[in-house]
């Protein structure tokens, strides 16, 4: 679950630099052509964070040994039913 959230910081920050660099490039070409550029990268970074996400829960799922569910709600629920 933590590693999940780190990942998913990490990306933020890379969108980040990402739009930064971006803002560079804006002020040498036309701002029209530039914007749409923009929003297609922002949407193929999109489709990349979606694809880390299910990659990294297919991943999650093998190594626990509590199946889908994270080890931190596996213990919380066992505790109070045992």
């Amino acid at each position: 679950m933590q590693q999940q959230q780190q990942q998913q910081q990490q990306q933020r920050d890379q969108q980040h630099h990402h739009q930064q660099q971006q803002h560079q490039q804006q002020q040498h070409h036309h701002h029209h052509h530039q914007d749409q550029h923009q929003q297609q990268q922002q949407q193929q970074q999109q489709q990349q964070q979606q694809q880390q996400q299910q990659q990294q829960t297919a991943d999650f799922q093998p190594r626990g040994v509590y199946g889908p569910c994270p080890p931190d709600q596996w213990t919380t629920t066992g505790l109070t039913s045992g």
